[in-house]
C-alpha cells in the first residue's frame, strides 16, 4: 500500500533516509518550516506475520532516532504523525 508519513521535529531537513521496519522510504520532502519532513513510500510492506507495529527510523548526518511510538500501518488512507525521541 502507498503511504506518506509526517515526522515532525527540529534539524530533520538533514535526514536523507526514514525507514518503516526494514523499508527506506521512496521520498522525503522538508515541511516549509523546516520543523518537519514528510517520507512517502510508494509501496509498504505489511508488518511481519503476528505483529501488528513497526519501528519507525529517522536517519541524519547526526545520527539515528527512533519514533517514541511504533506505527501502527493499516490502510491505504491513513497517514500516522511521529515524533522522534528527543
Amino acid at each position: 500500500m502507498k503511504g506518506a508519513i509526517v515526522i515532525k521535529g527540529e534539524h530533520l531537513w538533514r535526514s536523507t533516509v526514514v525507514t518503516i521496519g526494514s523499508q527506506q522510504a521512496d521520498a522525503i520532502t522538508v515541511l516549509p518550516s523546516m520543523n518537519g519532513i514528510i517520507a512517502e513510500f510508494d509501496f509498504v510492506d505489511p508488518p511481519a506475520e503476528g505483529r501488528e507495529l513497526m519501528e519507525l527510523v529517522v536517519w541524519t548526518s547526526e545520527g539515528e532516532d527512533t519514533a517514541n511510538e511504533m506505527i501502527e500501518i493499516k490502510g491505504t488512507q491513513e497517514c500516522k504523525q511521529a515524533k522522534p525521541g528527543q
